[in-house]
């Protein structure tokens, strides 16, 4: 099979601020240690002692990327009226108790998820509008908002092009 660590970085991907960070230099840059199992073919990727954070670094990978302890996203918390969807930002918790709320959706980047709930239950008292990417942006090929209404929550995906699909589409 040959080296199972050389076979797993030659399909990642490392960034620090959107700027690639060279192979020879993961170990180093990350703070963590990689070394193969062979005994089971795993790569295993460990953190220094008391660390648990990879910082802005993001390992971008073809093939399937597997958790085997917490996975910390990007969350933001929202209570303006209007929020534009931030480079990081995965999740956002809107607060809608007191006013309703727009969410700018970002520029296409295929796979990119944004999850977006109604943190305090009150979207059927105040809505949240998912507002489309630029005037030729589309939700679920139909170039219009999204209101989520009493639903009050949705995981969007991009396709990379024009649109952000709406895995959630029951309820209104």
């Amino acid at each position: 099979m040959g080296n199972l660590l050389d076979a797993l970085l030659a399909s990642f991907t490392v960034q620090a601020n959107g700027v690639a960070v060279p192979r020879r230099r993961i170990l180093n840059f990350l703070g963590v240690t990689v070394a193969d199992d062979v005994s089971n073919e795993r790569t295993n990727v460990t953190t220094a002692a008391g660390s648990s954070d990879f910082g802005s670094a993001v390992v971008q990978t073809t093939g399937a990327l597997k958790a085997l302890g917490a996975l910390y996203l990007a969350t933001s918390i929202v209570d303006a009226t209007s929020y534009t969807v931030a480079a990081n930002d995965c999740i956002l918790l809107v607060d809608t108790s007191v006013h309703a709320t727009t969410i700018n959706m970002p520029a296409h980047s295929l796979g990119r998820i944004i999850f977006v709930k109604d943190w305090k239950a009150s979207a059927s008292l105040h809505a949240i509008t998912v507002h489309r990417f630029g005037a030729t942006g589309k939700i679920n090929g139909v170039p219009a908002d999204l209101s989520l209404g009493v639903r009050g929550q949705t995981i969007l995906v991009s396709d990379g092009v024009d649109n952000w699909l709406d895995l959630q589409i029951t309820g209104t």
